[in-house]
């Protein structure tokens, strides 16, 4: 079995779906190959997460009164788990996560010394804390450069038995090679980027009623942008490579969900190369567009 084949801490929440980073779809790609992972080379959040990983270490120390390590070893756990911890606490059955976020997920972090924090981060301790026999995982966190706060993960059996489970289901699709059921709208645009030719299939009565609730929510406003959302995932998870949605009645056309090319310049190139003749750098980019069609009335 490789590395590839087990769910690492910072991976956990996305396999368990409680990621808003990498759904469980994304996840299996990258862990059967179908996708490489994002390079995080130029990214500027996860460098100075890094460098500042050993500055946030030593302010735990020093307002906390425990001493703290660095942990180097390869925690592996049952058939699923692997773990890479930041530091270990000598003397406690406890770890340390270190963190750093910016101004803009502040509000993401709760009180201070409890476990009201990021749920990515909460399942990111839950995972550590069932790889090892430690009874809490602490979580030290920089916010904006300037406001340094700690919490605490307490050990919950319960919590750690669901998590478990939840990750043994995800790798079985993984060791299956079958994907999971997508749970974002990149998920379906990814799983079914283009349509068969014409092709039409039939709503259910559920689903005809999905097309007219987002049919009302598109017409109220962008408020509902959480629900519309959820509705449109649910439309183009059962049409798949379908062109057309028609309803269960009248075999009428209710939905389209179809490929088109969009044109745009390649503004970089257009400078360096040829600024006179726009048209020789026109570059085609295809999508899938989900419509509504006009109701008519009866």
């Amino acid at each position: 079995m490789t590395r590839r084949q087990l769910i690492g801490g910072s991976d956990a929440a996305a396999a368990v779906n409680l990621s808003r980073w990498k759904s469980p779809y994304r996840l299996w790609q990258e862990m059967v190959g179908e996708r490489e992972p994002d390079d995080t080379a130029d990214n500027e959040y996860a460098h100075f997460g890094t460098v500042l990983e050993d500055v946030v270490a030593r302010e735990f120390q020093r307002r906390s009164g425990m001493k703290v390590v660095r942990d180097r070893r390869e925690l592996l756990g049952l058939d699923c788990m692997i773990g890479h911890i930041d530091r270990r606490i000598v003397g406690r059955r406890e770890g340390l996560e270190c963190k750093t976020a910016s101004l803009r997920m502040a509000k993401e972090w709760g009180e201070e010394g409890t476990d009201e924090i990021p749920s990515e981060y909460l399942v990111q301790c839950m995972h550590y804390l069932a790889l090892t026999s430690y009874d809490a995982w602490h979580v030290a966190v920089l916010i904006a450069g300037n406001c340094f706060r700690t919490y605490k993960v307490q050990r919950d059996e319960e919590a750690i038995k669901v998590l478990i489970e939840r990750e043994r289901e995800f790798m079985s699709f993984v060791r299956g090679r079958r994907p999971p059921p997508p749970t974002t709208i990149e998920d379906v645009n990814w799983l079914w980027p283009s349509e068969r030719a014409k092709t039409a299939i039939r709503a259910t009565p559920e689903v005809e009623e999905t097309v007219e609730k987002l049919r009302e929510l598109k017409r109220l406003s962008k408020a509902n942008e959480n629900a519309m959302i959820e509705c449109e995932l649910a439309i183009k998870s059962y049409m798949q490579d379908n062109a057309s949605l028609i309803d269960t009645i009248a075999s009428r056309e209710i939905v389209t969900w179809t490929a088109q090319e969009a044109h745009r310049i390649d503004i970089e190139r257009l400078r360096k190369e040829r600024p006179e003749i726009a048209a020789e750098f026109e570059i085609v980019t295809p999508s899938r567009v989900l419509r509504l069609k006009a109701k008519r009335n009866a």
